[in-house]
């Protein structure tokens, strides 16, 4: 991803959507997906922060937007495929078209769904 932290596109299902990963320092560290319907006030931020069990990068050998569990699942939220599965779990989750909401939300519990269905 650019330095410039633009938005990229994806297309999923007939709708675009604006996404970008970035990493913040704000009572501790956490990694960000931010997922936006084109022309639409919907969207939905994803914060990956660490707690007992789940990790993001700590700035040494890891990737930025690395983001993993105990089990072993890693996920690289840079990566276009792993975005449209979390477009996709958050679908399932009653993300419903007319929703013109924008909210943060606590990624980790669509990791399970996001891992399984990954590309």
């Amino acid at each position: 991803m650019s330095r410039n932290r633009s938005h990229r596109l994806l297309t999923a299902d007939g709708h675009t959507y604006l996404w970008r990963v970035r990493h913040r320092h704000h009572e501790g560290c956490d990694e960000i997906l931010t997922i936006r319907r084109l022309a639409s006030l919907s969207g939905k931020a994803l914060h990956f922060r660490p707690q007992p069990g789940f990790g993001i990068p700590d700035g040494g050998t890891s990737a930025a937007g690395v983001i993993a569990d105990d089990a072993g699942r890693r996920l690289n939220l840079n990566e276009p495929g792993v975005v449209r599965v979390f477009i996709d779990a958050l679908t399932a989750d009653q993300w419903p078209i007319t929703d013109r909401r924008f909210l943060h939300l606590d990624g980790w519990p669509w990791l399970d769904a996001a891992h399984r269905q990954r590309p």
